[in-house]
């Protein structure tokens, strides 16, 4: 009853803030564009003369905001746009007196982000609140950005849009078709969209708009109003019923296998209720990962790791949760990690935007629980959450989480928000108060977390400071923190040079930059503080070296320990088909434990990526972590990592990857084989293999890993199909 209870709350209080909201308003130094509707809809084929693409809608010079902001962008670029009433289209002629050196590649959804490419920003709500990033290299293949400003971008959500492209022996051509049954939008004459131009030139490395992108902007506070007539709103209910097999295996003990077969029919609904508001629900829903998580060092850690969320059902929601500030410092890095949802059994969401607020409510049921902990029942988790713009990227904004099982709960509410002025400044703000019982115990803990940041940026100047604190009784069951009971107040300064001597004509950029934090822990008043130092260099070619050194005070276990680490790295693309960088840090370090002491560390690292052709791909990385001992030399860990994914593209429906991973610190390696046909997002058919293998062997059931001899521990087999149907 009780998250019922507060369920309603939340709704009634939504739907309050929705009925008082009104329109955005469009000052007067905005000159709304309005494109004229198509005769003739224009079929996609990357060819762009044809009658509906007669007159160029943006005929104005990009203007560079990479790496330098504020130049003319040195190639001319053609943009189209025109609709009709169920699509919006654009149209691009990128022009290039070099075409042999345009870098493109066949490739799967969101990994084109490295070649030429060109991107609309639409904010087909005009709220300023979110946009869609919809990016095509110049072999036609897709990339797709959910942006909301300072709240981040995030590449995981997929939706259903039309492009194609074509080099010519003058630059490329592309062409987009965005289906308005895809996007949530405003039918409102009285609230243009809003739009902004990008596109990228690899062997320049450097990225324009239109409008002009200043340093303190992002895509959502410099576009452009767009007016689009007599749209009407397009409802659509889209069924995506999911099959799964997975059959797997894991040795428990010597000749002894915990097999399973699961076999599971599920689907999703997704309802438009207007052209601005979505309800998605999902029975026995398909939230299987196609990929296991990279290895990464693990080894001598004071916080856990992080690993991002990877289910497709939490992606395409995750960034609307986002609170302002999260990130900026070093306590919380995310209110809502939708990963502490382990196992969900069923969930539900509804999402969308009534005039200027943004909201989204969340629930589901996890059939996951801790075998230690002393709860009863699935835990079932509601997370609400609504944002109200103030205009030019400024929002005020809520939050509750809740966790509830039969024993315990955890309920957290806050306010957070974003405010731009002076188009310099920026302050981040946010507050959030928890209630928390504990299973078999009557007491009630409040805890509360608040932050603030402020950022100034300019071309040759950038300044923020941040402050933190959390008190020991937060909780908050939905987020990923560092520690509680922590006080931190940080500053960052960075002046940049742009040199425009001839004979330094190959540097872009001097980057330099000094930070200071500070940091207080409540229970034992221990203080920590850290003062970094460090030069980057951008030069042409894609091509960087950054060279820092900090210097650390921090206590562990009651001792006070001093550190100075330093940090070299640097990356290049010297060919159009190969990019490289590497990294190298060394200096002391702590070694945590009970009897903690101050150890020599070294960190060493390299990536490759490796392109001979436009449709294979081959990247290669390595780690290298290991620390020893002063007094005696004893080596305390020495960790080799190493990930490689290697992909073959036959279409841009179709893939074959396999991934090789290997990790010393456990003896393990991982391969992990991949088939995947995707027609649209959501008619997709997958099979699958992976294992898991370790060093070792088993002695009267209990394994021992003091023996070289590799064994498969864990392998499983998978066949995973789906079907969008939409009405």
């Amino acid at each position: 009853m009780r998250r019922f209870g507060i369920l309603s709350i939340v709704l009634c209080s939504l739907g309050f803030t929705l009925s008082t909201t009104q329109a955005i308003e469009i000052t007067s130094q905005d000159v709304i564009l309005t494109p004229v509707k198509a005769e003739i809809s224009p079929v996609i084929d990357g060819v762009i003369e044809k009658p509906a693409w007669k007159d160029i809608f943006i005929n104005e010079d990009l203007i560079t905001f990479q790496p330098r902001y504020g130049e003319t962008f040195p190639l001319k670029t053609d943009i189209f746009m025109t609709y009709d009433d169920e699509n919006v289209y654009f149209a691009f002629y990128c022009h290039d007196s070099e075409p042999e050196k345009i870098k493109t590649s066949i490739t799967n959804r969101d990994n084109m982000f490295d070649d030429d490419f060109v991107a609309v920003s639409f904010d087909a709500l005009g709220n300023s609140q979110r946009a869609y990033l919809f990016c095509v290299n110049p072999s036609g293949i897709q990339g797709d950005i959910l942006d909301t400003g300072g709240n981040g971008n995030d590449a995981s959500s997929d939706w259903v849009w039309e492009s194609a492209g074509k080099i010519d022996d003058n630059g490329y051509q592309i062409e987009i078709r965005v289906p308005l049954s895809s996007i949530q939008y405003s039918v409102s004459p009285d609230k243009p969209m809003r739009m902004a131009f990008v596109r990228k030139i690899h062997r320049l490395n450097t990225m324009g708009s239109w409008p002009e992108m200043k340093p303190s902007d992002n895509l959502l506070t410099m576009q452009a109003p767009i007016l689009i007539k007599n749209l009407k709103s397009v409802k659509k209910i889209e069924v995506l019923p999911n099959v799964t097999y997975n059959n797997s295996s894991e040795q428990t003990g010597y000749n002894s296998f915990d097999n399973n077969a699961l076999k599971d029919i599920g689907g999703d609904i997704k309802l438009s209720l207007n052209s601005s508001v979505t309800l998605d629900a999902t029975v026995n829903p398909d939230f299987s990962q196609v990929e296991a998580d990279a290895f990464q060092v693990d080894v001598n850690r004071r916080y856990p790791v992080f690993y991002s969320e990877k289910r497709p059902y939490f992606m395409e929601i995750n960034s609307l949760f986002n609170v302002a500030g999260n990130g900026n410092g070093n306590v919380m890095r995310t209110a809502v990690h939708t990963r502490r949802i382990a196992d969900p059994k069923w969930s539900t969401k509804v999402s969308g935007t009534q005039g200027k607020t943004l909201f989204g409510i969340l629930v589901a049921e996890d059939a996951w629980s801790d075998p230690d902990a002393a709860t009863l029942g699935n835990p079932h988790f509601l997370i609400a959450r609504g944002k109200h713009s103030l205009g030019d990227g400024s929002y005020i904004g809520g939050i509750y989480t809740g966790r509830d099982t039969q024993s315990d709960y955890n309920h957290v509410a806050g306010v957070d928000g974003v405010y731009r002025f002076r188009d310099v400044h920026q302050l981040d703000f946010s507050v959030l108060q928890s209630l928390t019982r504990v299973a078999n115990k009557e007491a009630i803990n409040g805890g509360n977390s608040s932050s603030i940041n402020y950022q100034y940026s300019t071309k040759p100047l950038s300044i923020s400071t941040t402050f933190e604190n959390m008190t020991d009784d937060f909780r908050m069951d939905t987020a990923f923190y560092n520690r509680t009971g922590i006080t931190h107040v940080g500053t960052y300064i960075s002046p940049k040079l742009y040199p425009k001597i001839e004979r330094l004509s190959w540097i872009e950029r001097i980057s330099t930059s000094a930070s200071l934090n500070y940091f207080k822990e409540h229970r034992n008043n221990a203080e920590d503080m850290n003062l970094n130092l460090g030069i980057n260099l951008n030069f042409t070619r894609n091509s960087w070296f950054r060279l820092s050194s900090s210097r650390n005070r921090e206590e562990w276990e009651g001792k006070e320990f001093l550190m100075t680490r330093g940090h070299v790295g640097g990356g290049m693309q010297p060919l159009k088909w190969l990019n490289y960088n590497g990294w190298y840090n060394y200096g002391k370090s702590i070694y945590y434990s009970d009897d903690p002491f101050l150890g020599n560390s070294l960190d060493y690292g390299a990536f490759i990526k490796f392109e001979p052709g436009e449709k294979f791909k081959q990247t290669v990385s390595f780690n290298h972590s290991e620390m020893t001992n002063p007094s005696g030399g004893e080596m305390m860990y020495d960790v080799n990592i190493v990930n490689t994914r290697s992909t073959y593209q036959f279409n841009k429906y179709f893939f074959l990857r396999g991934i090789y991973q290997c990790n010393t610190e456990n003896n393990r390696q991982l391969v992990d084989l991949l088939a995947s046909f995707t027609l649209i997002p959501g008619t997709v058919v997958q099979l699958g293999y992976g294992t898991l293998m370790e060093e070792g062997r088993w002695d009267d059931n209990e394994w021992r890993n003091d023996i070289k001899n590799l064994q498969v521990l864990k392998q499983s087999l998978f066949f995973k199909t789906s079907y969008r149907y939409v009405f």
